[in-house]
């Protein structure tokens, strides 16, 4: 239970409001888009990817490795993503981007 509501806490503090970011740099209708996809086909894959690795009874250490990795790969994305949103905001405003 402690568990579940250290989760959802953050979840509400820190996953949401990133995501919220982009909304000034993408136009709505892409934003809408992206919005719905992510909370459903992106959320729903996470909890099935779960799901799986248990069913095969693979140890804790392995789900550790996976989620790891798909973590490190999330947070390239992530980066990445946050240099394209500097970038089309640069250009939006006529300001230089941060590197």
């Amino acid at each position: 239970m402690t568990f579940q509501v250290l989760r959802r806490s953050s979840d509400c503090a820190i996953l949401r409001p990133t995501r919220e970011v982009l909304d000034p740099v993408v136009p709505q209708d892409d934003w809408y888009k992206a919005k719905s996809y992510i909370d459903t086909a992106v959320y729903r894959a996470g909890d099935q990817s779960e799901l799986g690795l248990s069913r095969y009874c693979l140890g804790a250490t392995v789900i550790a490795a996976t989620a790891t990795i798909l973590s490190d790969i999330w947070l390239a994305n992530a980066l990445w993503l946050g240099r394209k949103s500097d970038a089309m905001a640069a250009e939006e405003t006529g300001l230089p981007a941060e590197t």
